[in-house]
């Protein structure tokens, strides 16, 4: 009869909890190796863009040489050329928009400006003037004026056939007035406009426009401008004979012609 032996296996437990370590930890260690990489690379290409930008923040090889302005009708635009001179030999990349409309905002007729940089050394410059509303008559002559009031040039004969003057009452030189009366003329569409011969108001509650046919139309206080423009437009498309004189839209719920 054979004898079967009492002996233990002698596992080795360490040598076995070793292997199963080495079989869990080598994807952890590929795993880190490769974002190490993917880290590695992207600060790479970050840095890599970094000198880009500043060796064409500082390149002379990218400086402006040339102005180019354009967008002007009140304003002259080799006038507007000349402030910008302090910009040439400057890099086209440090010449931003705020820059240039700081220099050009001491002239009243610019209210913004679009700046593009034109390869290799042309700072290409887009005017937004102010729109005159109406012209302005005092002791200084005759002058646009904007939605906001303030003087943009002098009139010219052009001006006065295609905007209303402003007449307020003799000795009123109240600024609120006055400005009530620009913003309801900047509520209205130019063709509008061009219909009006005059724009007068005694108080800021009480602005009144003359058409050029004779008719008056009572617009009342500056509130609910874009909505008073929006039926005014469409009473003005009425007959003359059928609408009267008077064109009320100081209550836009309720006009009343008469």
């Amino acid at each position: 009869m054979s004898k079967i032996s009492d002996k233990t296996p002698n596992f080795k437990l360490g040598e076995g909890a070793e292997n199963e370590t080495n079989v869990i930890g080598l994807p952890v260690l590929e795993t880190l190796r490769r974002k190490r990489r993917t880290v590695m690379w992207v600060g790479g290409v970050i840095a890599a863009v970094v000198v880009v930008m500043l060796v064409l923040w500082f390149s002379p090889l990218l400086a402006v040489k040339n102005i180019n302005v354009h967008g002007t009708k009140l304003s002259n635009a080799e006038t507007l050329t000349s402030k910008l001179d302090s910009f040439k030999g400057t890099p086209l990349p440090q010449v931003s928009s705020e820059r240039v409309l700081k220099l050009l905002q001491e002239d009243p007729t610019v209210q913004d400006v679009v700046v593009q940089a034109q390869t290799p050394a042309t700072l290409d410059v887009q005017v937004i003037e102010y729109v005159p509303v109406a012209i302005r008559r005092d002791e200084n002559g005759e002058n646009l004026v904007a939605a906001d009031g303030h003087v943009l040039v002098p009139a010219t004969k052009e001006h006065a056939q295609s905007l209303p003057l402003i007449e307020l009452p003799a000795g009123n030189q109240d600024q609120a007035v006055f400005s009530a009366v620009t913003t309801v003329l900047g509520e209205l569409r130019a063709d509008v406009r061009s219909q009006l011969t005059s724009a007068t108001a005694s108080t800021i509650d009480s602005v009144q426009l003359k058409l050029s046919d004779g008719r008056t139309i009572v617009w009342g206080s500056a509130a609910d401008g874009a909505k008073k423009a929006a039926v005014l437009e469409a009473l003005l498309t009425v007959d003359p004979k059928e609408s009267g004189q008077t064109i009320d839209v100081s209550s836009p719920d309720h006009p009343v012609t008469k």
